[in-house]
């Protein structure tokens, strides 16, 4: 059949297969009423040959042929997968009881017609086939039909899915964009004020040393209040030059490459060394350092970077502290190194314990404390590349208390460029 005719124009194959000219042009005279492609083959082999190359509606089989018999052709058209399921209709001279009609059926024959045949009994018999071939054909295209509207529609919604996913990507790029530009602006604005503050009181103090200085009289210089004001400028750089190291660790770790520089490191010592430098900042801030420390937890650390979680963990605790005791233990378990730093201050709700470790984040929203809201996010990507954890129990009013858990020999992490939360 060709595909695009109108199914009552179109033809379907019928094989005739006799080896007698005569049973041939009977068997053309019979059929060529029905309008119907008749090819013709003068033996089982060439019959075979046929059906190699196309397909056929039904098959005429003469039972009695030389070299190769009808039921020989009919069991080889069977062998093939092509022709497996072709209807074969057996046409015999024999007589009833010479004709083996279980054997034909054995073979695949789906009828018998006896020679001499009358006409419409076979055009009958044929009919049924065509019919057949025709709404087998109708199904099969109807199939074809379905599954390429299947097709079709599966393809409209895939591209659906693709634009809606791609307007999803587009919307969230401008999202994020628009929330990195305003996190830049958050942090320029954050940035240019706590910078700005220790370089006033540098220029302040600077200017009043200056001023002293050029009006000293016979007298002489007050040293103790030059001392008092260079002690001030002192604590401003310091100020000033831990804000700069904020700011390039952030780089440092935003792009992936923050280092350790591994070593044996007595964890007690450091601790003790780090928080003795907070002597100053504690008495001015009313607050007593009270340390629990084990003697000689030992590990293999980036002492470095254990010396910038200390210090960030005991600076945010002494902002917070309000007058109250800041305390720093450590121990060693089954797991390693237990570093926790407690104060009684302020506290942090549990719904934002999470949020505290991101970038430019404080404890507190809407405090007056200083800082790029950098350290605590700081402490959790040096814990995390040194393969630890670190955690915080709060409540309101009820203080905080950080605890870092450190392995006692660091294999180092992966840290990802722009990672703003590690695991906890």
């Amino acid at each position: 059949m060709t595909d695009g005719q109108e199914m009552d124009s179109e033809q379907v194959n019928i094989l005739l297969v006799d080896d007698r000219p005569d049973g041939i042009l009977a068997l053309r005279t019979t059929l060529e009423p029905l309008g119907q492609n008749l090819v013709v083959a003068h033996s089982g082999k060439e019959a075979l040959r046929l059906l190699l190359r196309q397909d056929f509606a039904l098959v005429l089989l003469d039972v009695v042929m030389p070299e190769m018999d009808g039921f020989e052709t009919a069991q080889f058209i069977r062998d093939r997968e092509r022709s497996r399921y072709t209807p074969i209709i057996f046409l015999t001279a024999l007589s009833g009881g010479e004709m083996p009609q279980l054997r034909a059926y054995a073979m695949g024959a789906v009828d018998y017609v006896l020679k001499p045949y009358q006409p419409e009994i076979v055009r009958s018999k044929v009919s049924v086939f065509i019919d057949l071939a025709w709404k087998t054909e109708l199904v099969r295209r109807q199939g074809a039909a379905l599954i390429d509207a299947q097709r079709r529609e599966h393809e409209r919604a895939l591209q659906e899915a693709v634009r809606t996913a791609e307007a999803d990507r587009t919307r969230f790029r401008a999202e994020e964009f628009q929330r990195a530009l305003q996190i830049r602006d958050e942090f320029l604005s954050v940035a240019s004020h706590e910078l700005r503050t220790p370089l006033t009181a540098m220029k302040l103090s600077l200017h009043a040393t200056k001023t002293r200085l050029d009006n000293a009289g016979p007298s002489g210089v007050d040293l103790q209040a030059i001392r008092e004001r260079f002690g001030r400028i002192d604590r401003s750089v310091t100020k000033l030059g831990a804000l700069v190291e904020e700011l390039l660790d952030v780089s440092r770790l935003s792009m992936g490459r923050l280092e350790l520089q591994l070593c044996e490191t007595n964890l007690t010592e450091l601790a003790e060394e780090v928080v003795s430098g907070f002597q100053d900042e504690a008495t001015r801030a009313g607050c007593e350092l009270k340390l629990r420390l084990e003697p000689a937890v030992v590990g293999v650390w980036d002492a470095f970077r254990i010396d910038q979680v200390i210090t960030n963990l005991v600076s945010n605790a002494l902002k917070y502290a309000r007058g109250a005791p800041v305390e720093v233990e450590l121990s060693l378990n089954a797991e390693g190194a237990v570093l926790v730093v407690r104060d009684h201050g302020t506290g942090i709700a549990p719904e934002h314990h999470e949020r505290i470790f991101e970038r430019f984040e404080r404890a507190v929203e809407g405090t007056s404390v200083s800082g790029f809201g950098l350290g605590l996010w700081i402490v959790r990507q040096i814990v995390s590349a040194m393969g630890g954890v670190v955690s915080v129990q709060s409540r309101i009013s009820q203080g905080a208390a950080f605890t870092v858990l450190l392995p006692t020999r660091v294999t180092p992490q992966v840290i990802s460029p722009l990672t703003s939360r590690a695991s906890a």
